[in-house]
């Protein structure tokens, strides 16, 4: 075949190919709760007709700690676990990555596995899952940086399974089904976004429910996440977090009010749109 047809059926295969997505399971441990989110997000995601999804699990690999001359940007890779790991990173035209906080990082498995690969990883889009008692969000915020190093395109929202959701499906909690939290995440995604034909946020809650987050809530967490939503500053909260932290899914996260001023982020979220 002349080489300009080649590339053009090449063109065309790859326009009507639907796109392959990695989910990535970053953690290794035997006692892991990896495989719980990870059966339910692979589930969801195969029930979208607009790609091709696979689980990509970092046991199946088990890859050596990275050794190498330089990454495989500049010098090729010599260990035959890594290159196989590469050629695996270079099936997909994108991922999403499942993530577990250890001492507010990712695991050690996810860098290194990260590392044993570069030019697999550039220009393709990464998305996070994240769960633990803060939903992994100190992890994603680290992971997000290494995209970025890497050349990958870090999507803006995160699914953050944190608080008593995570509890609730833990099987150190209650237990339960991931199907059981999928009503609060649906909300939580519902609240910190508008649609993509620009269409409304839900509406205000009933005046008996805002009148109850009242005085639930520390007045000076009310006044401050007011001013938030007016300007769109970063406010700093008496509980350590964000309104934008909080916004990524680190919902209800029961603080003590007394002690921290902030019980439900649905709530105050609820208050800053008045």
């Amino acid at each position: 075949m002349q080489p300009y047809l080649l590339f053009v059926t090449k063109c065309r295969e790859n326009i009507m190919s639907k796109p392959k997505i990695a989910i990535i399971i970053s953690s290794t441990r035997e006692s892991r709760f990896a495989d719980k989110p990870a059966q339910w997000l692979l589930a969801k995601a195969q029930e979208r007709s607009e790609f091709d999804v696979e689980l990509v699990d970092l046991r199946d690999f088990d890859l050596p700690f990275f050794d190498e001359v330089a990454s495989n940007m500049w010098a090729p890779s010599q260990d035959p676990k890594a290159i196989a790991w590469q050629k695996k990173v270079g099936e997909f035209d994108g991922y999403i990555f499942l993530v577990a906080e250890y001492n507010r990082s990712i695991t050690a498995a996810l860098k290194n596995a990260l590392d044993q690969a570069y030019v697999e990883w550039t220009k393709k889009p990464a998305a996070y899952v994240g769960y633990g008692s803060v939903g992994a969000a100190r992890a994603i915020e680290q992971l997000r940086l290494i995209n970025v190093e890497l050349q990958m395109v870090p999507v803006r929202h995160g699914v953050h399974i944190g608080g008593s959701e995570f509890f609730t499906v833990w099987g150190g909690g209650k237990n339960e089904p991931m199907e059981a939290i999928e009503p609060v995440i649906a909300r939580a995604s519902t609240i910190c976004s508008t649609t993509l034909d620009g269409g409304p946020l839900p509406p205000r809650l009933p005046a008996t429910a805002r009148s109850s987050y009242r005085r639930r809530i520390n007045p000076g967490c009310i006044a401050r996440l007011t001013r938030a939503a007016r300007t769109g500053g970063p406010f700093l909260l008496p509980c350590g977090m964000s309104p934008f932290c909080h916004g990524r899914g680190l919902d209800r996260l029961n603080h003590d009010p007394a002690q921290r001023g902030v019980r439900c982020w649905t709530g105050w979220q609820q208050q800053a749109t008045f």
